[in-house]
């Protein structure tokens, strides 16, 4: 599929245009569990975000994420015709459980800090400031690396809805409008899906 399928034309605006490209994703994904239970997309009006997903509560762009089976979009992106790659993308977090293991690192890291926390007091100060250290240095590694390999799953799973070539350019988009450049994980992402070869049918 080629780029046109990630910018519809300017006539295709609207909560219903992005409903109907969201719709067709799903379909297209093919994923079993979607046929009884599919992702939802649900609308951030304003400032306020879903009780449920205080990921993006604050947030003042427009965004859109990905929280356990829903796709949530700021309202002011519904202004824009539908982002095929933003929803592609978020729904390959969905399929790949990405949820689930942030919960399960998120778990893995307050239960080591709590370890630490217990057994520290009964260590040599250089004990205690070298487990701090060595702590903080694993879990900041740990989180990029689960982050970097999750957001490229995700992209995965929308190279296989709209293709390669629209992937890379929403990646790349994507990245510019947080803070006007390329970032190095998002080159990463891009090289990875550049070499990436499609599975035999």
């Amino acid at each position: 599929m080629d780029l046109e399928a990630n910018a519809m034309t300017d006539d295709n605006k609207g909560p219903s245009a992005w409903h109907a490209a969201f719709d067709s994703l799903i379909e297209a994904a093919q994923q079993p569990a979607w046929r009884t239970t599919p992702p939802r997309f649900v609308v951030k009006h304003g400032r306020i975000s879903p009780w449920w997903s205080p990921v993006l509560w604050l947030a003042r762009r427009p965004s859109a994420w990905s929280a356990w089976r829903n796709v949530v979009v700021s309202s002011d992106l519904l202004d824009q015709p539908p982002n095929r790659y933003l929803l592609a993308h978020e729904l390959g977090h969905i399929a790949h459980r990405h949820h689930a293991r942030y919960m399960a690192t998120t778990v893995w890291v307050v239960g080591l800090g709590i370890l630490l926390a217990t057994l520290g007091p009964t260590w040599p100060v250089a004990a205690r400031a070298t487990g701090l250290i060595l702590f903080l240095c694993g879990v900041g590694h740990m989180i990029g690396l689960c982050s970097l390999r999750s957001e490229y799953e995700a992209d995965c799973f929308a190279a296989k809805l709209i293709g390669t070539p629209a992937t890379v350019e929403g990646v790349a988009q994507h990245a510019r409008k947080v803070d006007g450049k390329l970032q190095r994980s998002a080159q990463l992402r891009i090289e990875a899906l550049a070499k990436r070869r499609p599975k035999a049918a």
